[in-house]
């Protein structure tokens, strides 16, 4: 069983009901959606879409106390940063309430699933703590597992050290960065060579770039047509607009 994890406001609603539409008709049904609804406009109109699936397997959480904002928000603005602290709090608090050993993927909700990752979760998770997305392009000349990595889609086993490195990157956690570029920071001091399995506090890797796509390699070197993905991730792109088109691009409207 994979517990997901998603989280949105009011601004991104179009992407959160694809998000959710697509969780219950192609993942197994013996998974769990938890998705943080952090407006009750986001809350209401995600039940609308369950109620009339019947699906038990979605649960929402009224999360209105955080004062994130209900509009899209531009990258690194102060509703940015804050909406990013409260989605990273939201995975904590369900990775702690899960067993030892399950298994949590978090995936913004501009990542659009082609098909269910549970395989290719389950088979790298085995012996690992954390896998992350890689977000360094590798069509512009980064390396596999660079510790610029993606935190709006990856994938954490609920052991000791994940649980470590979670509270590590909350305590570093401020108004004036983002949650992907403190993680960045972390890593990158404690990766010798510049290489996440270098890490030596938690099992860390990152996913195949071909199966996991990035908005960069994805959009603009064209590996969005690779047959073999996995997602794509509509990230590597300013404004809600170019988020949508992207999506159009996928074949998907928002």
């Amino acid at each position: 069983m994979i517990n997901y994890v998603s989280s949105s406001n009011y601004g991104y609603f179009g992407f959160a009901k694809i998000a959710v539409k697509n969780f219950i008709d192609n993942f197994s049904k013996n998974d769990t959606l938890h998705f943080q609804c952090l407006d009750e406009e986001t809350f209401n109109g995600l039940s609308v879409i369950i109620k009339g699936s019947e699906s038990k397997n979605v649960i929402l959480y009224e999360d209105f106390s955080t004062g994130a904002p209900i509009d899209p928000q531009g990258f690194n603005s102060n509703g940015f940063i804050r909406i990013t602290r409260d989605k990273f709090q939201f995975l904590y608090s369900i990775l702690r309430n899960i067993s030892e050993g399950e298994i949590v993927h978090f995936f913004d909700a501009d990542v659009y699933f082609f098909r269910s990752p549970e395989n290719e979760i389950n088979k790298r998770m085995c012996e690992l703590d954390i896998c992350f997305q890689q977000d360094a392009p590798i069509t512009d000349n980064h390396s596999l597992g660079e510790t610029y990595v993606c935190s709006g889609n990856f994938s954490i086993k609920k052991t000791r050290e994940s649980i470590s490195f979670i509270e590590t990157i909350i305590t570093r956690l401020n108004p004036n960065q983002n949650e992907q570029e403190v993680i960045y920071e972390y890593l990158k001091s404690e990766c010798p060579i510049n290489d996440v399995s270098t890490y030596s506090n938690a099992k860390i890797s990152v996913y195949d770039p071909e199966l996991f796509q990035n908005g960069f390699d994805s959009f603009r070197s064209n590996w969005l047509h690779k047959e073999n993905k996995i997602c794509v991730h509509a990230n590597h792109m300013v404004g809600i607009d170019s988020k949508k088109e992207a999506f159009n691009k996928m074949g998907i409207l928002i």
